[in-house]
């Protein structure tokens, strides 16, 4: 009996310090991410003796912008329209059209930081998961105007999508480094 309420005692200040370790640790790792994201962020800024890179990264802004609003479901949706497709079909060019935007930008990468990268490409997943999920709740023989309509419901019900969050992150990203 003597014996079992001090190894109580340290188990559970080992299991106290482990997790005490495990949080300064992930805190500690997130913090070197990010000062290493802002080391990258300017010193490409930095780089810019010649006013080369400034135009470059501000084109870079630009085009991630417009591949944001291309691949935002309210607006994918009435440039890719139904018309003489079945579900499938349909489906098939909407995740196609996503994927050709994504393929046409993608060399912009080295112009963002890594963060906003990702929340960009983080957008397109939104996009696409939405279009999967609207299609999984249809019907093999449904058309393509009933796909249409519960991406454009279900987006409309969900609130910011995406591609606005990834549009506000371009903004602020913009932000810092221009003053």
């Amino acid at each position: 009996m003597d014996l079992i309420s001090p190894l109580v005692d340290v188990l559970k200040f080992a299991i106290a310090a482990y997790i005490i370790y495990a949080i300064a640790k992930d805190l500690l790792k997130n913090y070197f991410e990010l000062k290493a994201s802002n080391a990258q962020t300017n010193a490409i800024a930095s780089t810019n003796t010649d006013g080369t890179i400034l135009p470059l990264r501000l084109q870079a802004y630009e085009r991630m912008s417009l591949y944001c609003e291309r691949i935002a479901p309210e607006n994918l949706l009435m440039r890719v329209r139904p018309e003489g497709l079945n579900l499938a079909e349909y489906k098939y060019t909407l995740l196609f059209n996503i994927r050709q935007e994504y393929e046409h930008n993608v060399t912009q990468q080295i112009y963002l930081s890594k963060q906003l990268w990702q929340i960009i490409k983080l957008a397109g997943e939104d996009t696409i998961g939405l279009i999967m999920l609207a299609s999984e709740g249809l019907e093999a023989k449904a058309d393509a105007q009933q796909l249409y309509d519960v991406v454009f419901d279900l987006s409309a019900q969900r609130g910011t999508s995406g591609s606005e969050k990834a549009l506000q992150a371009i903004k602020t990203e913009v932000a810092g480094f221009m003053g």
